[in-house]
């Protein structure tokens, strides 16, 4: 699934609720969420064994700029990833993704023997404009895939982003063109991926009813 959410809709709701399933495989917010198209196209260049040294390389030099560590268990995170690297000699970006995703599980203590039979929720936070577009990189990747939007009404999460720049001390033209930058435009097809919508209203109002007929989908 990839999160194509729109600013101040719900991404950190939205999310909460989904990371309390099992089988469902999230990275939290972050630098290698962000950056994991670029990573994982990166790390496909280099033979299996050169991969986790390459990622290592990577992972130091932004902490340089970022001072947090994107992971959390450095030795248990290492282990899932030789375990699947193992396996043959070369890896192509996609399988990097899954299997970046099922060490990043499994380094936070959720277990994934069977990936076939999970889910990887995706919403890569600062590239909201870009997100869809990664539907393209990610069709080989999975049997079936969607979009999930969520939207809101547009004056509320308007005076929401007003309210956060505000107390932030950032209101500028920048933000006053995000702001009116919504509704979106007509949102394009790809090929693999249905898109399911769902309202942030709806949601909060009947969380039961709108998630079992998400779950269903």
């Amino acid at each position: 699934m990839i999160g194509s959410i729109n600013p101040y809709s719900g991404h950190i709701f939205f999310r909460g609720i989904l990371e309390c399933r099992p089988d469902i495989l999230i990275m939290d917010y972050g630098y290698l969420s962000d950056n994991l198209f670029f990573i994982c196209t990166r790390l496909a260049m280099e033979k299996a064994s050169d991969i986790l040294p390459v990622f290592w390389k990577l992972h130091n030099e932004t902490l340089r700029f970022h001072k947090k560590s994107w992971i959390l268990n450095r030795e248990v995170f290492q282990k899932s990833m030789e375990r699947m690297l193992s396996e043959k000699e070369t890896f192509t970006s996609r399988e990097l993704f899954v299997m970046l995703h099922v060490a990043y599980a499994e380094m936070k203590g959720k277990r994934t023997e069977d990936i076939s039979k999970a889910v990887i929720f995706w919403e890569p936070h600062i590239f909201c404009d870009l997100v869809e577009d990664y539907a393209v990189w990610l069709q080989e990747a999975c049997v079936s895939g969607c979009i999930v939007t969520v939207v809101r009404n547009v004056f509320i999460r308007g005076g929401a982003f007003l309210r956060a720049a505000e107390e932030g001390g950032t209101i500028n033209i920048h933000c006053l063109s995000s702001i009116l930058n919504l509704p979106n435009g007509e949102k394009k097809e790809y090929s693999g991926f249905e898109r399911i919508i769902m309202r942030f209203e709806d949601i909060k109002c009947n969380p039961k009813k709108e998630f079992w007929a998400f779950c269903e989908k």
